[in-house]
């Protein structure tokens, strides 16, 4: 299917690309807009109009485009000329919208025969004394220098015309000279065909001494050939090791009404056994008290939420996920279960549990017993979540259990210090949440894929992240401070970087075409890995695709047999960046 391509080649969505159906096309507008085709950012691409360029293709000739500037304070520029009213737009032109802002370049994939570009005519300068010949404009690859004025030169391809034209001029002029001159003078004749060959050898060096001018041109061809093979584990992290950070929490689960500590009740660990004629434990696993679950709905059961300490454990957590730079002014993706812990699935481990195993109460916080008299023991709740709660508080209210952050914080690769960071939005569909840290200097970000480009099974993926199971290095920073003395030992967050592949697509959603069956997964929208080499701490880290751009966020891990991974799909973390209306 024939397409518009358009390849942003400087500006804050460098290396992005945008595709557009050539029959679906008609014009898209330019700008920073929220209505714009092509939408730029507000503050980085501080150069572009909100309306700021037009481009149109002529409704007699689908193959014909112009690009309009729109009034812009600082113009449009097509190929370094300023546009007045409007231009014809051909492929492999550029776009700039204003004096060294965002560069765009037009394409039509696959390229009709029709539009090849022919070579064109330099306006001057010479080879060794020849005729001003054809230039070869260069190109330059995304995120490259902006391009320096086009200077006369020589395009390869005319100089290989050159060199056949002219060895074949040369060839006919010799047999011609040759014949006549073996009739007359055969001697002569020896002299031509050796004078030949060095008139030859003469354009052969001139030619050498042609291509060596475009040895610029030819060495950024080579390069742009490797970078688009793809990049490699080592170039995505060398280049995007400083955007991916650790996160360290810590929170607790509060009674909104009086901000206290929601606790998870406990009961005495015995009770009257009418065959036994004693008292016993309710569970035998030597504890004093066990855990209290309580029945809500459906025939669902919950840990028994209290506000006062008695015999409970506090309901809270703490760990570490990663997360990585989206803007220079230090907003950062991360899961949902990193940044809001309390909105995930709870694990009734340490923190005073041992042995999670309890007993079913009732209002009275009594056990309840099952029919053969015996306690109902029940292991921990699988996949309750802690501001889900279905329980009501002191005042009977439901919904007043909320979560509270106790600690939260960001460290950047290579540096001990850590940074408070708040939670900005957190997604109430999927594992992604935003949060934000303030710096003094500007944050180099990632550069996220178009969420509607395509993701294929077998596509080689990198992740970076802080898997709890690496080893850490620790530095002992020395204070000098006067009043405080003490010497404290941090860790100093150093990146893994995990390679494989994508191994499946998860739908967990999707609209079924006429006549066939809605296919999904319970597990919503996910990218099967092959990265097995990472884990817990992870959770919140970016996911490159070969060409270093962010297609998902890794999410969790699984194993039974073999371990595989996850990764949410990076449209859910745009998604959360935007504040434009969402249908579902």
């Amino acid at each position: 299917m024939e397409r518009i391509v358009l390849r942003h080649i400087k500006g804050a969505k460098a290396s992005q690309i945008e595709e557009f159906p050539l029959d679906g096309f008609g014009e898209l507008v330019l700008g920073r807009d929220p209505s714009s085709n092509i939408r730029f950012d507000p503050e980085r691409d501080d150069l572009v109009g909100r309306r700021h360029a037009l481009i149109t293709r002529d409704t007699n000739d689908r193959y014909r485009f112009t690009v309009a500037d729109m009034g812009s304070r600082n113009g449009t520029f097509l190929n370094n000329q300023r546009v007045t009213g409007s231009a014809a737009l051909s492929p492999g032109d550029v776009i700039q919208l204003g004096a060294g802002g965002p560069e765009i370049e037009f394409e039509i994939e696959p390229l009709p025969r029709h539009l090849v570009r022919s070579t064109r005519v330099a306006t001057s300068a010479s080879v060794n004394g020849s005729e001003p010949m054809a230039a070869v404009p260069a190109t330059r690859e995304s995120g490259d220098a902006p391009a320096a004025p086009a200077k006369a030169g020589i395009g390869k391809e005319t100089v290989e015309r050159l060199i056949g034209q002219t060895k074949s001029e040369s060839r006919r002029n010799m047999l011609i000279g040759a014949g006549a001159l073996i009739v007359l003078v055969g001697a002569l004749g020896g002299y031509q065909a050796w004078s030949a060959r060095n008139i030859e050898s003469g354009l052969s060096t001139k030619v050498d001494t042609a291509f060596g001018k475009l040895s610029n041109v030819e060495t950024a061809a080579m390069g742009a050939a490797r970078r688009s093979a793809g990049m490699t584990p080592q170039e995505i992290t060398a280049a995007y090791e400083p955007a991916v950070v650790r996160v360290d929490f810590s929170w607790k689960l509060v009674y909104t009404p009086t901000g206290g500590q929601v606790y998870h009740h406990f009961v005495r660990n015995r009770y009257f056994d009418r065959q036994a004629k004693d008292s016993v434990p309710l569970v035998d696993n030597g504890k004093a008290y066990v855990p209290a679950y309580i029945v809500v709905e459906n025939g669902r059961y919950e840990p028994r939420l209290a506000t006062t300490q008695g015999a409970g454990v506090p309901i809270g957590g703490a760990g570490s996920g990663t997360g990585f730079v989206v803007t220079s002014d230090g907003f950062i993706l991360t899961n949902r279960h990193v940044a809001a812990s309390w909105r995930t699935s709870y694990h009734f481990t340490g923190g005073g549990y041992g042995d999670p195993r309890g007993v079913i109460v009732g209002p009275d916080d009594e056990p309840v017993f099952n029919r053969d008299g015996t306690p109902h023991i029940v292991e921990p709740p699988s996949e309750w979540t802690p501001s889900e709660t279905k329980q009501a508080g002191p005042k009977g209210l439901i919904g007043n259990f909320q979560g509270r952050t106790e600690y939260f914080y960001v460290a950047f690769p290579h540096n001990p210090l850590f940074v408070e960071a708040q939670i900005a939005r957190v997604s109430d569909r999927n594992d992604v949440a935003l949060i934000k840290v303030n710096t003094p200097q500007p944050l180099k970000p990632v550069k996220l894929a178009d969420p509607n480009a395509p993701v294929q099974p077998a596509q080689p993926v990198v992740t970076l992240g802080y898997p709890a199971v690496s080893a850490d290095d620790y530095a002992v920073v020395r204070s000098k401070d006067m009043f405080n003395q003490e010497s404290q030992r941090r860790v100093v967050p150093v990146p893994t970087t995990s390679a494989g592949l994508i191994g499946k697509l998860i739908h967990g959603d999707e609209v079924p075409a006429e006549g066939r069956d809605l296919i999904y997964a319970g597990s919503g929208d996910l990218y099967q890995l092959t990265i097995n080499s990472t884990g817990a701490g992870n959770s919140g880290g970016p996911l490159f695709d070969d060409r270093g751009q962010v297609i998902g966020l890794f999410t969790a891990t699984k194993s039974a047999d073999v371990q595989v991974t996850f990764a949410v799909p990076i449209k859910y973390g745009i998604e959360l960046m935007s504040v434009d209306p969402t249908t579902k």
